[in-house]
């Protein structure tokens, strides 16, 4: 099986993220990468370093977007559908307008695709997927006391994987600036 994860972003985003000076890969579909099972022929394509080839041929294509790359990624989702190639959003934008998403794509995760790929990856191979792959996310949100406009988030992924026989763990924290 092969399959295609594409981190979208659209042609302004991309102009926006080159005037940063500390530009990291997002997490995402590395992480999804890793729980795919091993027989599958995994590319990811994260658009700010390289460009999609719309000619070749994939089983399954999942792509992870913000708001501003919705409609770009809408698109994207478009070229491979009318190939009849089936399609996976999520990201951000996909949980927040799940209504809108669902418009342009075979499935969609609400939440964290953590949780559900696994689950989503063998009813695919049985050719038994539902249209919508959503669980409760767990995260931990902690309001600052004190009377700024900094709200702080904590989210820690603790989880491990089994990667080419190597256990990984991933931790990460954001600051959410309001």
């Amino acid at each position: 099986m092969r399959l295609l994860l594409i981190t979208a972003s659209s042609p302004e985003i991309k102009k926006i993220r080159k005037s940063r000076f500390l530009n990291f890969q997002q997490i995402t579909m590395p992480f999804l990468a890793a729980l795919t099972p091993p027989h599958w022929d995994i590319t990811h394509i994260d658009e700010e370093v390289n460009e999609i080839d719309f000619n070749k041929e994939y089983d399954l294509v999942a792509i992870t977007f913000h708001t501003p790359s919705a409609y770009h990624a809408y698109e994207i989702s478009a070229k491979f559908r009318i190939k009849k190639i089936p399609v996976a959003l999520g990201g951000p934008h996909v949980t927040l307008i799940p209504e809108e998403a669902k418009e342009h794509a075979d499935v969609i995760f609400i939440g964290e695709a953590e949780e559900t790929w696994p689950e989503f990856i063998k009813d695919f191979e049985k050719k038994t997927i539902r249209q919508y792959m959503n669980k409760k996310s767990h995260h931990l949100w902690r309001v600052s006391p004190f009377q700024k406009k900094i709200y702080f988030t904590e989210k820690t992924i603790q989880q491990e994987l089994c990667f080419q026989h190597e256990v990984v763990q991933i931790n990460a924290s954001f600051v959410l600036y309001i």
